[in-house]
């Protein structure tokens, strides 16, 4: 069942692959610098602001996505910086730096939110 959902409900996501650059070591200022850009294919679902709160509990976001693929790009996820969703940039949702994520049978799902703007 889920097999054919995916294939009529996915959509084309892009994951950015980054590492931390030392900009000035003495005064620990760090960057991102973007690697390289990888498509996936997911199926995305919106939060509404109640699910967000239970959900992502401690994270000021915005906006949040469910998101569903296959477990042959979860090593992908665990190491993008960002992630784009029809032109807009989400983050993973991680605690204590691990990244948050649920695996059933071949599928994965995550969350990933847009952060807010203080």
């Amino acid at each position: 069942m889920l097999k054919q959902t995916f294939r009529e409900k996915s959509q084309t996501i892009r994951l950015y692959i980054g590492k931390e650059v030392s900009k000035d070591p003495f005064k620990d200022i760090t960057d991102f610098e973007l690697l390289a850009c990888y498509p996936i294919k997911a199926i995305v679902s919106d939060l509404n602001f109640t699910q967000i709160q239970w959900k992502l509990s401690g994270v000021n976001a915005e906006k949040a996505k469910l998101i569903v693929f296959k477990n042959k790009d979860l090593s992908l996820l665990k190491e993008s910086y960002k992630i784009e969703i029809n032109g807009n940039f989400y983050y993973g949702w991680k605690v204590y730096g691990e990244l948050q994520f649920r695996q059933e049978e071949e599928y994965t799902q995550a969350y990933v939110y847009v952060k807010k703007e203080v």
